[in-house]
């Protein structure tokens, strides 16, 4: 993440939505993380709110996030199935809400948890980048089913700069 933040544009015109995989009791500091290492506003999501150009929203522990139109909904991890895929319940709702303006990145991860979420937003036209960790992937570390989903894969550090050209490319606000 700090790699990734370290190269976001400060005025991109793009907002940045963080969603991890946490345990509900994992007292998370990757608002104050991301805060050190970019000029952009850095919220963690505790209620509802607007979604902005040039800020980073953050999940909080034991929460997932929902788009809606152009508002991030924070909901608590009620259900097993929420606690299991809130990356896949963001995606969906991102590319249900954005269409063609949704950009999926993956970072990292070995389960499936994002995965189907990346299928909806390239459904819907939109796009998807996955990182390439320095060593390539190794089978074990491949996110299984979205490697052969997303547009590139590409090192950590030229992913912001790859994000703003599709954004660019579409001549409209993207989130």
């Amino acid at each position: 993440m700090q790699e990734f933040f370290e190269q976001v544009e400060p005025d991109s015109g793009m907002a940045y939505v963080v969603i991890l995989h946490l345990s509900p009791d994992y007292d998370s500091r990757l608002t104050e993380i991301l805060k050190a290492v970019t000029p952009l506003p850095v919220t963690q999501v505790t209620e509802n709110v607007p979604v902005l150009p040039d800020h980073v929203y953050v999940v909080p522990p034991d929460r997932h996030l929902q788009m809606q139109d152009d508002y991030i909904r924070v909901l608590p991890n009620a259900r097993p199935e929420e606690r299991r895929a809130p990356i896949d319940i963001f995606f969906r709702t991102l590319a249900d809400s954005h269409g063609p303006r949704a950009i999926a990145v993956i970072l990292s991860g070995t389960g499936a948890n994002g995965s189907m979420g990346l299928k909806r937003i390239k459904e819907n036209g939109g796009g998807g980048v996955c990182a390439k960790p320095p060593g390539g992937f190794l089978q074990r570390d491949a996110p299984p089913g979205s490697t052969d989903l997303v547009d590139d894969i590409l090192p950590v550090a030229a992913i912001p700069a790859r994000l703003v050209a599709y954004h660019r490319s579409l001549g409209t606000v993207a989130i």
